[in-house]
């Protein structure tokens, strides 16, 4: 009983993101992980961090909303303006500005592919994708062995039953997929719409996702992302201040520490460091409790609640 208790619970996976790693010390076996986000908190950049962070496991990534080959782009994006010293936002290199370099961009492209061959990328196709299209997917792809699922996300799933309304259909697909991740021991991270919310929320509750209650109960860790708009008004444009508020985690409980971190557009990755808030249940209301920068808690003076 013991070995198959620590077996389900055994860590397969890392967020890749510094603050979530120290909190939640990794993702497990069991796991169901749902991550919820707010328009421009980047929830396809969320699933692929996630998925290009755990290189050395097989991961199947399920992109609903992304091109083919989004994910294998964004990297050899962010490779090419580093190596070749180039001020060029993704937009521009997407239309193929500033990609003169030829030599340079092969190389790092055919890098890049090798170096993320262990990710098996499925998107939606002209026949479209539902629970049944899922259901084949993780079946197959756990029988190889794969490591972790990602769902990006599960909110653009076509409706298997036409007859029921869409809170219905994502219920059913919930509880599909909490079977099967049960079934083979794999762990599912799944991301998902946020509603906008009111303008006194400043971190989003579990009360803010889209349709239906069930995605939260069948979760065994909910996590949720949102721009800071306040912070976003001080600086260049370039910083994206961003909440991550861990909401629901099955085995330690509910706690109010939240998380503000900065992402870079230009490099697309979060900076290192972040500042560490406490917040009420609804959201309305943080308070500064300090800064973990490089593994080290720096305790600030009380800000008080604002």
């Amino acid at each position: 009983m013991i070995e198959q208790y620590f077996k389900r619970h055994k860590k397969v996976a890392n967020y890749g993101i510094e603050c979530l790693d120290n909190r939640l010390k990794g993702i497990m076996a069991c796991e169901l992980i749902l991550i919820g986000a707010r328009s421009g908190a980047g929830k396809s950049t969320i699933a692929n961090m996630i998925a290009t962070n755990n290189l050395d496991k097989r991961v199947v990534l399920i992109s609903l909303e992304s091109e083919e080959n989004d994910m294998i782009m964004t990297e050899v994006y962010k490779r090419y303006r580093k190596e070749t010293n180039r001020d060029i936002d993704k937009r521009e290199f997407s239309m193929g500005a500033g990609t003169e370099n030829k030599e340079i961009l092969d190389r790092i492209t055919q890098e890049e592919m090798e170096k993320n061959k262990n990710i098996t990328a499925y998107y939606r196709s002209s026949e479209g994708f539902n629970i049944n299209s899922m259901k084949d997917i993780i079946t197959k792809e756990a029988d190889k062995k794969a490591e972790m699922i990602i769902i990006d996300h599960i909110d653009y799933f076509d409706l298997h039953n036409p007859r029921e309304n869409e809170n219905r259909n994502i219920s059913e697909i919930m509880r599909a997929i909490r079977t099967l991740q049960g079934e083979h021991d794999i762990p599912v991270v799944m991301i998902s719409h946020l509603n906008k919310g009111n303008r006194e929320t400043k971190i989003p509750t579990l009360e803010d996702f889209m349709g239906t209650s069930n995605k939260v109960k069948e979760a065994t860790t909910v996590i949720l992302f949102a721009p800071d708009d306040d912070g976003n008004l001080d600086n260049d444009g370039r910083i994206r201040r961003t909440w991550i508020c861990v909401r629901k985690d099955r085995f330690a409980g509910y706690d109010n520490e939240v998380y503000n971190m900065g992402f870079d557009l230009d490099t697309r990755e979060y900076e290192n460091g972040y500042d560490v808030y406490r917040v009420n249940y609804w959201g309305t209301k943080v308070c500064k409790k300090g800064t973990m920068l490089y593994g080290n808690f720096q305790k600030s003076s009380d800000e008080g609640w604002k």
